[in-house]
């Protein structure tokens, strides 16, 4: 049934399959669906996470780099 929903374009694309996965493993304990298509989690948990600093450091670089 599901190749029958993908065949008229319902089906989910890879990164749909993606972010479905992400969303099941509750990534952040503070993720809700509030709407259709809508996600909500908690500012300060998001800037704690390590990837996210990963990717501050980044953006600093490349801001201080063109300024130069």
């Amino acid at each position: 049934m599901s190749n029958f929903f993908s065949f008229l374009g319902f089906g989910l694309t890879p990164q749909d399959k993606v972010l479905a996965e992400k969303l099941n493993n509750k990534s952040y304990s503070s993720l809700r669906v509030v709407g259709r298509g809508t996600l909500m989690v908690d500012a300060s948990e998001v800037r704690k996470s390590i990837s996210e600093q990963d990717l501050y450091k980044k953006a600093k670089e490349i801001v201080e780099g063109s300024q130069a």
